[in-house]
C-alpha cells in the first residue's frame, strides 16, 4: 500500500501527495479527511495544525504501519494490555506516566494521586497517544477496582492486566446476575458471606449460590484472592460485583459488551470486505479500521 501511494519512491509521504494518493484510491471521501488522518498519523505536527511546527513532517512506512495497528479499537484488556506494551513498553511504564499526570491534575489528597491514576488522565493518555476512544477508555477503566475515591491504585492497575480472563468473568457475572435480579447484591440475600473458605470449597459455594460453572468459579477464585493461602470470603466476591456495578453507573458504561473487537476480526475473513481506515472531519475523532 505504502508503495503504490510512493509513486516517486522517495521513501515518505508530504501532505499533498498523501491527499491526491488517499483520494485516487477512494479511500477518502474528502480532501479534509484525508488531511485529518495526515494529521493523526504524525502527531499534527506540521504548519496545517501547529502554530510552532515550522517544518513538513512527512509519513514513512513506519508511521502507516503504526497507524493501522492503532487504528484497530480495543475492546478487552487483553488487547489494552498489548498495546500498553507495544506503545510504552511495560503495563508498570504506562502506569508510571498516567499517575504522574494525575499527581499534577488531582485536586483531592495528594497522598493518594502518587500512587494512583484517575479515569480523566487514563482516558487522556490512551487518547492522545494509543488512539483509544473514551468510550472504550470508560470500558475498560470500570474493569479496575477504584481505591475509596474514584482513583485506581498502582497495585490494582497491574493485577488486573495480569489476570484479564478472570476479571472479564467476573464482569459476565456482574451482567448475568444485574440482568436476573436487578442489583448485584439481591444474588446474596439470605447466605452466610463470613465463612472462610479455601478454594475447593470457595468454588463449590460460588456454583451452589450463583448456578455458573466450576470453571467459571475457579477463574473468580483467581481473580479475587490476595492471601497465599488462597482463602475468601464469599463477601468478598459480593464486594467485588457491587464495586463494579458502581463503577459502571459512576462513568455510564452500558452492561453489554463492546463489539468492535468481533467486528474487526470478522472483516478480515477470506471474501471479506478488506479493513479501510475511517476519520471524521474533527481533530478529537480517531481514525478506526472499519
Amino acid at each position: 500500500a505504502f508503495k503504490y501511494l510512493d509513486k516517486q519512491e522517495t521513501g515518505t509521504l508530504g501532505l499533498a501527495q498523501w491527499v491526491r494518493g488517499m483520494r485516487a484510491t477512494g479511500l477518502c471521501d474528502s480532501e479534509e479527511e484525508a488531511a485529518m488522518l495526515f494529521g493523526s498519523l504524525i502527531g499534527w505536527e506540521h504548519p496545517k495544525w501547529s502554530a510552532t511546527g515550522n517544518r513538513e513532517r512527512r509519513i514513512n512506512f513506519e508511521n502507516l504501519s503504526r497507524g493501522l495497528r492503532l487504528a484497530t479499537p480495543i475492546a478487552s484488556l487483553e488487547q489494552l494490555r498489548d498495546r500498553l506494551v507495544d506503545e510504552l513498553g511495560s503495563s508498570e511504564e504506562a502506569f508510571a506516566v498516567i499517575s504522574a499526570k494525575t499527581s499534577l491534575s488531582w485536586d483531592g489528597d495528594q497522598t493518594d494521586a502518587h500512587d494512583s491514576i484517575s479515569f480523566d488522565e487514563f482516558a487522556r493518555l490512551l487518547e492522545l497517544d494509543l488512539w483509544v476512544t473514551r468510550k472504550e477508555a470508560a470500558n475498560l477503566f470500570v474493569l479496575f477496582e477504584p481505591l475509596s475515591g474514584s482513583l485506581v491504585s498502582r497495585s490494582c492497575f497491574l493485577r488486573t492486566l495480569e489476570k484479564p480472563d478472570a476479571v472479564s468473568r467476573l464482569r459476565d457475572l456482574c451482567v448475568q446476575i444485574v440482568k436476573k435480579h436487578g442489583i448485584a447484591s439481591r444474588a446474596f440475600e439470605g447466605h452466610l458471606l463470613t465463612d472462610m473458605l479455601d478454594r475447593r470449597n470457595f468454588v463449590n459455594r460460588v456454583v451452589e449460590l450463583l448456578d455458573i460453572s466450576s470453571e467459571g468459579a475457579r477463574l473468580l477464585h483467581t481473580s479475587l484472592v490476595l492471601t497465599s493461602d488462597g482463602h475468601l470470603q464469599l463477601v468478598d466476591l459480593l464486594r467485588a460485583l457491587t464495586t463494579m456495578e458502581q463503577q459502571h453507573y459512576r462513568y455510564l458504561v452500558p452492561w453489554q459488551r463492546l463489539q468492535v473487537g468481533a467486528q474487526v476480526a470478522s472483516s478480515s475473513t477470506a471474501g471479506a470486505t478488506p479493513p479501510s481506515l475511517q476519520v471524521s472531519g474533527r481533530r478529537e475523532k480517531l481514525p478506526r479500521l472499519s
